[in-house]
């Protein structure tokens, strides 16, 4: 199995878990607001990695897993705060603020800021199957959320605030390449965006007035253990293949989510929306075959 096949790969199972989460968002969202879901689960993962990594250091008896050069120190700390953390609030925002179909559809332009970012910071060139895949995979997703309207503009910068970030993660996670294991990179990343998730908790959201039942709380560790695989394997992925070719491999995860809705919800499924969900296979499979 080849390096491409390898990313390709672990940036779908990175897709499968991410696209989890919105099963137990349904699930505690009248109980847990969204930011304060986040928040929550980012500072268990920290917690529990960090916990994992202790006992396995008195193990071993190392204790290398915090160490990182200081570029990648920096690198890791603007990747937790800007592009995860601020992310998701920006893509809360977002949903809060504009329309469902636009926030739905605007939000998975990521792979249009990682091409530029790619292109401006890797020197990474776009080749035609870049722009056919970037325009197949885009088309599917409009086609999927249906946007209509112009939606509230606040509401929609919000959105691609979110998307450009996501996008700057990508990029930079590529950029670092091996440098660090993935372990304390997954680490480093919830630890940043643990300490910007909290104050915007208490912000908007104010979760010491909620009261959180213990099978939401079992919920809450079960999501912060997916996140932790949904990280460590895009981490991966990102180390095997660029981050244009990750962008749109990861779009999976609307295509999974859809399914989910469809076969959990017994949601309604229109043929335009069929056609959508085939489209961004389609645009995998287009990035997938050749080049970078």
């Amino acid at each position: 199995m080849n390096r491409n096949h390898v990313g390709i790969i672990h940036i779908l199972i990175s897709a499968f878990f991410v696209s989890l989460m919105g099963i137990f968002i349904r699930l505690i969202d009248k109980e847990v607001p969204p930011v304060t879901q986040v928040m929550i689960r980012i500072v268990l993962a920290t917690f529990l990695l960090f916990l994992f990594f202790s006992l396995k250091t008195i193990k071993e008896r190392k204790k290398d897993f915090l160490k990182a050069d200081r570029k990648s120190f920096w690198l890791l700390a603007a990747a937790g705060i800007f592009g995860y953390a601020l992310m998701v609030v920006f893509f809360s925002y977002a949903f809060l603020n504009t329309t469902f179909g636009i926030a739905s559809t605007l939000v998975q332009l990521t792979p249009v800021f990682t091409f530029v970012f790619s292109y401006l910071f890797l020197r990474r060139n776009v080749g035609r199957h870049h722009v056919i895949s970037l325009v197949v995979g885009i088309a599917g997703v409009v086609l999927l959320f249906g946007p209509s309207g112009s939606g509230n503009l606040g509401g929609n910068v919000f959105a691609l605030l979110s998307a450009g970030l996501n996008g700057m993660y990508f990029v930079i996670l590529n950029y670092m390449g091996n440098k660090n294991s993935l372990s304390t990179n997954t680490l480093y990343t919830f630890l940043f965006a643990s300490l910007v998730l909290i104050p915007f908790s208490f912000i908007m959201e104010r979760p010491l007035a909620l009261s959180i039942s213990g099978i939401t709380w079992g919920y809450l560790v079960f999501m912060a253990l997916n996140n932790i695989a949904a990280m460590y394997f895009l981490n991966s992925g990102l180390r095997y293949i660029s981050p244009n070719r990750a962008s749109i491999v990861r779009l999976s995860a609307v295509f999974l989510g859809f399914v989910y809705s469809v076969v959990l919800y017994h949601e309604s499924i229109a043929f335009v929306e069929v056609l959508g969900c085939a489209l961004i296979i389609l645009s995998i499979v287009v990035i997938s075959g050749k080049g970078k």
